[in-house]
């Protein structure tokens, strides 16, 4: 499960940078299509495809807040459990996210698509071998980089993605989270 803090935490960051909860629609495409753009070219580097997925879900949770919703299905939902579900785990991701790309209703709907999407991206890390501490970690890792940015009261149609000479980014903790999956499969 998704820790609930965390959840909060991306919460928190989007409600200091805009005045309202505003989904929009054409923005959040955007920025899905383009961070799951970075984790396909990604394939080779795991801290890279760590830092998309977790931009992933970073996006996701920031977009429940959007339309005034918490994920609270995913937060009872056991870490794993809903890849059993799926017919081809391995399209999973990508096929949520060509759906949302092609999407045209600016409503009905979008929360159901967000639960697929965080459902994929869960599955995903799965997929790669990373468990459910994984996730958190990786999470967390974004919170702690994107809460280096400055905050800037934006438009609904804006990206937060005010980067300056503050910004961490969080690679050194996901090489750390990406090491753990080399040490495990060593284990083997």
């Amino acid at each position: 499960m998704l820790d609930k803090d965390l959840i909060h935490r991306v919460s928190e960051w989007n409600e200091a940078r805009y005045h309202t909860p505003v989904f929009n629609l054409r923005l959040f495409k955007e920025m899905i299509a383009e961070e799951y753009d970075e984790y396909i070219w990604s394939y080779s580097d795991t801290v890279e495809r760590l830092d998309a997925l977790g931009d992933l879900l970073f996006i996701t949770l920031g977009a429940y807040w959007k339309l005034g919703a918490l994920p609270d299905k995913v937060l009872k939902t056991p870490y794993g459990a809903n890849i059993s579900n799926v017919v081809e785990p391995s399209e999973y991701l990508h096929y949520t996210v060509k759906t949302i790309i092609s999407y045209d209703d600016g409503g009905y709907g979008i929360p159901h698509l967000l639960d697929f999407l965080l459902n994929a991206i869960i599955c995903e890390f799965d997929l790669l071998g990373f468990v459910e501490q994984d996730v958190n970690d990786t999470l967390e890792a974004i919170c702690d980089s994107n809460d280096t940015k400055e905050i800037v009261f934006l438009d609904e149609a804006e990206k937060g993605e005010m980067k300056h000479k503050g910004f961490v980014p969080p690679t050194e903790t996901l090489k750390k989270i990406a090491a753990r999956l080399v040490d495990e499969s060593q284990k083997v």
